[in-house]
């Protein structure tokens, strides 16, 4: 039987995954955890409706729901994994990709926008666009890496390792 508890932890827990997003997200409020779905929370869904390009409620449908998780799993890795890795294949990255290696992809270089102003911000949309391209580049070439636009294996061992340290080494490339 589902009751008063079971529905608080079930706001508690959107609530975890929307504050987790928002670190890796710029521009979304930190939410305060509390079991209670009131005007702050309302107001924290409908932005990431509005971002995300879903129907504006501010209620959690399944649509909402299935993008929450998705980008709470991107950012949560991000956040935790040591080293971030992606399935065999999966890189090179480059324009016209698309995926949750994407997806990951435009969540460390949010990230690292805290301490790289350089970096443009990005929609979380999981497609590789010109503004993920022209964000990489910023990141690449802040980095003294090759400013490719093209996601390879030495940007994303760096990226990977600056994002978790939260800042750029700035070694020269080979």
């Amino acid at each position: 039987m589902y009751n008063l508890t079971d529905q608080r932890n079930a706001i508690a827990e959107l609530q975890r995954y929307l504050l987790e997003i928002s670190y890796a997200t710029e521009g979304l409020p930190h939410l305060s955890i509390d079991g209670i779905y009131g005007d702050e929370t309302r107001a924290v869904v409908t932005q990431f409706q509005a971002r995300n390009g879903l129907t504006q409620s501010g209620e959690v449908d399944l649509a909402t729901w299935q993008e929450i998780y998705r980008q709470f799993a991107a950012a949560r890795e991000a956040r935790v994994g040591a080293p971030l890795l992606l399935p065999p294949g999966s890189l090179p990255l480059a324009l016209h990709a698309s995926g949750n290696e994407v997806l990951l992809l435009q969540v460390l270089l949010n990230g690292m926008r805290e301490t790289m102003p350089g970096i443009p911000p990005l929609h979380q949309s999981g497609h590789f666009d010109i503004e993920t391209g022209r964000a990489l580049r910023a990141y690449q070439g802040q980095c003294h890496l090759p400013t490719s636009g093209i996601l390879d294996e030495e940007s994303w061992a760096r990226l990977t390792r600056d994002y978790q340290s939260r800042k750029c080494s700035r070694v020269h490339a080979k």
